[in-house]
C-alpha cells in the first residue's frame, strides 16, 4: 500500500491533554517528516515526545487538531494507518516464554501477512521466507528457535525490532528504542538501523533523550513541556548558537556572575555551577582577557545538541 504523497507525517496544532489535568501533554505542534528521512525529538522525560508517537501509532487519540500518517488521518483510518507503520517502544514487546519464531509468528498473523498454524512446520513457505529475511537483517539468524527470555537484552531490543519490520512498514517509529542498554549495545542497535534504513530506505522517526542518537537524524525537533522549540539539521542547530562556547568555572561564582553583567555578557549556569557563554558576539580570549574572577576551569569548545537546548531552555537536559 504505497501512497503518493512526499509526506510521510504531517501534523497540524496538534493538541494531547490527559484527563484531569490542567495542562496539555503536547501542546499544540505542526510537523512535518518527508518519505525516506530519519526524524528525530530530542527531549527530556515528560517533554511530550512519547505522547506524540502514541497519537501518531494509534494508541491514543488526540483532543484537537490533525495528523496525517501515510495519507490516512489518525482519527478516521486508525486501521489503515497501523497497516503501514511499524513501532519499537521503550519497552520490549516480546512474550519472554515464547521462542523467537512464535514472537514473530503471532505478529504475522496479527497484521494478515500469514495464515495461522499451531506449528512453526506447518506454517507457510512465503512466512517462513519472511521470518529469515527479518532475523538476517538484525542479525539474528540462529536465535529462531530460542527463547526469549534466554536471550541478552540488546538480542531482545533487535528481535522486537525484527518483528516490527516484519510486515514491510513504511514508516519505523522508535520511542527511546535503546532505553536502558549499555553504550556498546547502543550503539550496536542504531549500526544495525541505520544500515537497515539505508538499505530499505523507510521513514524513521524517534524519539530520544540520548545526543549521540539524535546525531542520527536527518532532521531534529527540540521538544519541551510538549512544544517544539525548533528544527533543523543537528549541524545547523548547533551552528545557531555559534562556532565556539567558553566554559568558565569559577571559585566565587556570585563574584563571576556581578562580572558578566556589568560587561553585558549573556551566559547560561549549568551543572556544578559551570558558566557557558556564546562566543558569537565577543571572542573567548577577549572575555578571558577582561575577567577579574578566579577561574579554576577554563574550557572552549564547539556546540553540542546539549548546548543548543540549554541555550532554548535556560538548563540541562536531565
Amino acid at each position: 500500500m504505497k501512497n503518493k504523497s512526499k509526506l510521510a507525517i504531517d501534523v497540524k496544532d496538534l493538541v494531547k491533554r490527559y484527563h484531569g489535568e490542567p495542562e496539555n501533554a503536547v501542546d499544540g505542534i505542526d510537523l512535518q517528516v518527508k518519505r525516506g528521512e530519519i526524524y528525530g525529538f530530542l527531549g527530556p522525560n515528560g517533554a511530550g515526545k512519547s505522547t506524540t508517537i502514541s497519537v501518531l501509532v494509534t494508541s491514543l487519540f488526540p483532543t484537537s487538531g490533525q495528523a496525517i500518517v501515510n495519507g490516512f488521518n489518525v482519527n478516521d483510518d486508525p486501521d489503515k494507518v497501523r497497516s503501514t507503520i511499524g513501532v519499537v517502544y521503550q519497552k520490549v514487546s516480546l512474550d519472554e516464554k515464547l521462542t523467537v519464531e512464535e514472537n514473530l509468528r503471532s505478529h504475522a498473523v496479527l497484521y494478515g501477512q500469514a495464515d495461522y498454524a499451531p506449528l512453526y512446520s506447518l506454517m507457510s513457505d512465503k512466512y517462513k521466507r519472511r521470518l529469515d529475511e527479518v532475523l538476517e537483517l538484525v542479525g539474528l539468524p540462529q536465535t529462531k528457535h530460542q527463547v526469549v527470555k534466554k536471550l541478552s537484552g540488546g538480542m531482545r531490543r533487535r528481535v522486537d525490532i525484527a518483528k516490527a519490520l516484519f510486515h514491510i512498514p513504511q514508516i519505523l517509529f522508535l520511542d527511546e528504542p535503546t532505553t536502558g542498554l549499555d553504550p556498546q549495545s547502543r550503539r550496536a542497535i542504531w549500526d544495525y538501523l541505520i544500515d537497515l534504513q539505508k538499505e530499505k530506505n523507510f521513514t524513521m522517526f524517534l524519539t530520544t533523550q540520548y545526543l549521540e542518537e539524535a546525531e542520527v537524524c536527518d532532521r531534529l525537533s527540540i521538544i519541551d513541556h510538549g512544544e517544539i522549540l525548533v528544527t533543523d539539521t543537528p549541524d545547523k542547530l548547533k551552528k545557531q548558537i555559534g562556532q565556539e562556547l567558553l566554559y568558565l568555572q569559577p571559585t566565587k561564582p556570585s563574584q563571576l556572575k556581578k562580572e558578566l553583567e556589568k560587561m553585558k555578557i549573556e551566559y547560561q549556569v549549568g551543572r556544578n555551577q559551570m558558566f557557558i557563554i556564546e562566543t558569537a558576539k565577543l571572542p573567548a580570549q577577549k572575555i578571558i582577557a577582561q575577567l577579574k574572577s578566579d577561574i579554576q576551569e577554563i574550557n572552549i569548545r564547539q556546540p553540542s545538541l546539549d548546548d543548543v537546548f540549554i541555550h532554548l531552555t535556560g538548563r540541562k537536559m536531565d
